[in-house]
């Protein structure tokens, strides 16, 4: 069933205070397991039989609560769609989205929806990719840990997450309205216009409830003064992580999962059939053993020939070195304008270019990520660079909206 995370050969992996916790599968009250510093040392410490659920860090992912006339999922997910594409700032390719149904009454529904950017997403997650341990399910923790509270009451929670703080009113165990705030002052500063900010989008406001992270006592008395109702304290990570149906795994990953899985149950048949086939190793070894006489008889064979060969090798040697200098399509200058011609517009750039006899690299900048992928096609389709083997990583967005671009080529 969807949402499920406390189950066997699972591992629930969510932002801490600071790092990484580790919720164990099958550990008691889906006690955290252990704490890291980054999600790579997160992939060398869970089993490699147990799958990995992520909990975005809130500042990674975009909540909103959206209000539509209709109650059937199917339609519900299009027009999440739909209004996250007007209103986010990226092309609807690079947005994976989910929604958590908050309330349905009648003929209308109210939700809260979660992006995430592809780029952004592929960027945090890459040590798990560098290690061949792609998450099965991608959520946002606020999600989580709003789940806790109780569905009866109008909840304003707040806690610690990688360093900052995220203060979250709740609405029948989920998050209406999130802010991340860097230390309890701002928090305790930004309370009335959060609120006002609140009721503007018509998001119940009549707090009966504080819950606050263990680690900010300070808060208790200016919370209890500002919304004067009683505050209970609790702990993030010792939370059995509950059910969000929201799940931000782009669907690439999944395929790409499933590669991996069965890669692995390959390597796991092919070490069977090594075990198998011991026996036959023990035949190769006394066969070894006849052709070793032969061996010799083509040594000595090698023998009279390797004087040529060593000739041939450094003609080889001295020819590669001097084919840059002789051969025009090798030249420097010509590299530089075969580049050049093959960038789609002027408005990329390259801002940074080293070469040596046999290989490149290059730094850029594009406008946009499809016109820095684009120059990356045009380079692998331009004939005259046909014996360059391009490694070409997927641009990273800058702040600015561009996308930096880093090539290497090859011969």
């Amino acid at each position: 069933m969807a949402g499920i995370i406390n189950k066997e050969r699972v591992a629930f992996v969510a932002p801490a205070s600071h790092g990484w916790s580790i919720h164990a599968a099958g550990a008691p009250n889906g006690a955290a397991l252990r704490t890291v510093e980054s999600l790579r040392d997160a992939a060398d410490a869970i089993p490699p039989d147990q799958e990995i659920h992520l909990a975005l860090p809130c500042d990674a992912a975009l909540l909103t609560r959206l209000r539509f006339p209709s109650t059937d999922l199917g339609e519900l997910g299009g027009m999440v769609r739909l209004q996250l594409e007007k209103t986010l700032p990226y092309p609807p390719e690079e947005i994976t989205s989910g929604f958590d149904v908050v309330e349905s009454a009648g003929q209308e529904s109210i939700l809260v929806a979660t992006a995430v950017n592809t780029g952004r997403l592929e960027a945090l997650c890459q040590p798990l990719r560098d290690s061949a341990r792609l998450p099965a399910r991608v959520t946002v923790f606020v999600l989580h840990v709003a789940a806790t509270c109780p569905r009866d009451e109008i909840v304003f929670l707040v806690y610690k997450e990688n360093g900052k703080l995220v203060a979250a009113l709740c609405e029948k165990g989920k998050p209406a309205a999130v802010q991340v705030f860097a230390d309890a002052a701002a928090v305790v500063e930004a309370l009335p216009r959060l609120l006002t900010s609140a009721e503007l989008e018509d998001i119940p406001t009549a707090v009966s409830l504080v819950r606050l992270d263990t680690q900010l006592a300070e808060l208790e008395e200016p919370l209890c003064a500002f919304f004067g109702a009683p505050v209970e304290f609790f702990s993030p990570d010792a939370q059995a992580p509950p059910a969000s149906r929201a799940d931000l795994l782009p669907a690439s990953w999944k395929k790409e999962s499933l590669r991996i899985v069965r890669l692995q149950q390959l390597r796991e048949r092919l070490l069977l059939a090594v075990a198998v086939y011991g026996a036959f190793i023990l035949m190769a070894l006394l066969y070894l053993v006849i052709l070793k006489a032969k061996v010799h008889s083509v040594d000595g064979k090698l023998d009279v020939l390797r004087p040529q060969l060593v000739f041939i090798h450094a003609r080889q040697i001295r020819w590669n070195a001097l084919s840059p200098a002789v051969d025009p399509s090798r030249f420097l200058i010509e590299l530089l304008y075969q580049i050049d011609k093959s960038r789609p517009a002027d408005s990329v750039r390259v801002t940074s270019f080293h070469a040596t006899g046999s290989e490149f690299l290059l730094d850029g900048e594009a406008p946009t990520a499809s016109m820095a992928i684009r120059f990356g096609d045009l380079l692998r389709k331009n004939p005259e660079l046909a014996r360059f083997k391009f490694d070409i990583p997927a641009p990273r967005i800058l702040p600015n909206g561009h996308a930096q671009i880093r090539i290497a080529g090859k011969s």
